[in-house]
This record gives structure tokens, sequence and C-alpha cells, in this order.
């Protein structure tokens, strides 16, 4: 915010158009980027609605709402500021959910790939599991093969051999 008083004090003695107002939404636009959520965006734009009347508005170093077009002014700096503000952390929260689910979607597509060579090797007349794991990672106990168990009871439940009962 100091950079943008001076950047537009700066501005304002060289005799150049007083573009006080799109200096400080630049600055609470940076404030915005920088910042997580709201609060520090909102307040950054209404300390430069404050400061733009103080410093760029006549009466010069005094706050005045008295002239034609001050409070619209003031009122729509804010407003704009304000927008600008909730506009970034939008996007912000956007891009992180957008990181979030190519995250999820790599995750599911490792997954659905060892899950194709596992249906591959079982199908080729191997066990699950017998081949080397391309990703230890995402890797699931090996389920048993049908020589490895024995049914038990009348209802067809499989045991794993040497398993406790």
């Amino acid at each position: 915010m100091a950079g943008a008083y001076y950047l537009s004090r700066l501005l304002f003695q060289f005799g150049v158009e007083n573009n006080s107002a799109l200096v400080y939404v630049l600055a609470v636009t940076f404030v915005s980027w920088l910042t997580t959520g709201y609060f520090y965006g909102i307040l950054a734009s209404l300390f430069s609605s404050f400061c733009i009347n103080y410093y760029f508005m006549y009466p010069y170093s005094a706050f005045s709402l008295s002239y034609a077009g001050y409070p619209v002014a003031m009122l729509s700096m804010t407003a704009i500021a304000i927008i600008i503000c909730t506009l970034t952390s939008r996007i912000k929260l956007q891009a992180l959910e957008a990181e979030q689910r190519e995250q999820n979607t790599k995750a599911l597509y490792e997954l659905n790939e060892r899950l194709n060579q596992e249906k591959e090797c079982h199908s080729a007349g191997g066990r699950p599991g017998d081949h080397p794991q391309q990703y230890p990672s995402l890797r699931l106990p090996r389920p048993p093969h049908p020589s490895d168990c024995y049914l038990r009871g009348g209802r067809g439940t499989a045991v794993q051999r040497g398993a406790p009962q």
C-alpha cells in the first residue's frame, strides 16, 4: 500500500492525470493475490479508499465527502476493490481444487493401470500378484488363490490353509 501511495504521489506531483484510484486498485489486487481469505483484501480496499480521499482529492490532506461525486467515487472504489479481492480469492481456491482433482485423477489412473495388469496376469493363467509390482505404493493384499483354500461347512465359505479357524 505504501508503494501505491508513493507512485500516486509521484504521478500527482508531475501533473499526470490523477490515476491514483487505478494505482490503489492495483495495490489491492496484489494484496489479495499475496494473502489468503477476504480480510486483508477488504481491509486494503477500505484503506485505499480513505487514502485516495485524504491525499488525492480536494481539499488535500483532509477527509471530505461534502463535494459532489466524492461519496459515489469512494463507494464505487471500495466496491470495485472488494469485488477484485473476492474474485482473486475464488481463483486461488479454484486453482487449489484443480490441483487436488489432478492428484486424485493421477492416483485413480495408476490404480486402474495396476488393476488392468492384475487382470491380464490372471487371465493369462498366472496368479494375481505373481508379477513384479510397478506401483508399490498402491500394493493391495494378494487375494488367496483357489488352490490355497478349502471349503468348510455347507455354505461354501473358503478358508485359507494354515489360517486360524
